[in-house]
Formats: structure tokens, sequence, C-alpha cells
């Protein structure tokens, strides 16, 4: 599975706002970090998300 880093997230962000119009700029950096390792996470050593499709619902 692929996992976007933060910096390509905001590459992205970036360029459709350049595209398609909209705010620059992220509210909360740190609300963005949260989303994007919610999927990853683990407890006990498990994934708490094993399927793709369940990762992505995340």
């Amino acid at each position: 599975m692929i996992m976007l880093e933060l910096d390509e997230i905001l590459l992205l962000h970036e360029k459709l706002i350049e595209k398609t119009g909209g705010s620059h700029g992220i509210r909360d950096i740190n609300l963005l970090k949260s989303a994007l390792e919610n999927p990853f996470q683990t407890f006990n050593n498990q994934e708490l998300y094993i399927k793709v499709e369940e990762k992505i619902a995340a």
C-alpha cells in the first residue's frame, strides 16, 4: 500500500488550488497529519484497518 507523505499532499493541494481555485494554505497542519496517519494505526502490534478498503474509509 502506498502511503502519501505530508509534503506530497501539500503539493497536490497547491496544484489543485492553482487549477480550480480556492484558499491557499492549511488551516490545521496537525489535523492533516493525524488524518494521514489514521489508516495505519495499530493496537497490540496488529493493524486496526487490515484491508485496503478499510484504510481508504478511515
